[in-house]
């Protein structure tokens, strides 16, 4: 789920007071982008993925990381919304990044884009938390629809 509370500082009270208003986005019509954190070896996925995300009307990407380890320190940092995940990487492979990232974030969707996919892959992705594995062959699209709808049903 995305964070829908903002944080506004203002001095414009009488006797230029500084107050801090917490309020709730929803509440006033706000729309606050939904963030996705890339995890891929790849530099050049990671800057294509990046710039066709930030495309995507109320997407944002928050973040990238290069191996399995610094995604999950990011994905704790940032809080993103949906993670990104390959599965070939050095060090931890994306179902073991995903394990750890279920244990830690629940309630994140993982979606794998990988060059690899057959039946037993989808299954060790399932097991492991992923939420949708999307080939890396297939069009640009297949990806952002799996996870539109993935986040849909966060909203």
């Amino acid at each position: 789920m995305w964070d829908t509370r903002a944080t506004v500082w203002t001095n414009s009270l009488p006797l230029h007071t500084n107050v801090l208003l917490a309020f709730d986005t929803r509440e006033v019509g706000l729309r606050v982008p939904q963030r996705i954190l890339i995890v891929d070896d790849s530099p050049a996925i990671r800057r294509a993925l990046r710039k066709r995300f930030e495309w995507q009307a109320g997407w944002e990407v928050c973040g990238d990381a290069a191996c399995g380890q610094d995604g999950i320190a990011k994905a704790e940092e940032l809080r993103p919304d949906l993670i990104i995940l390959d599965f070939s990487m050095r060090a931890m492979n994306g179902l073991e990044v995903a394990r750890e990232l279920r244990r830690r974030l629940p309630a994140v969707p993982l979606v794998m884009f990988t060059n690899f996919e057959n039946d037993h892959l989808r299954n060790a992705a399932e097991s492991a938390g992923i939420s949708a594995v999307v080939c890396k062959s297939e069009s640009f699209q297949a990806l952002v629809s799996s996870m539109r709808e993935l986040l849909e049903a966060l909203s």
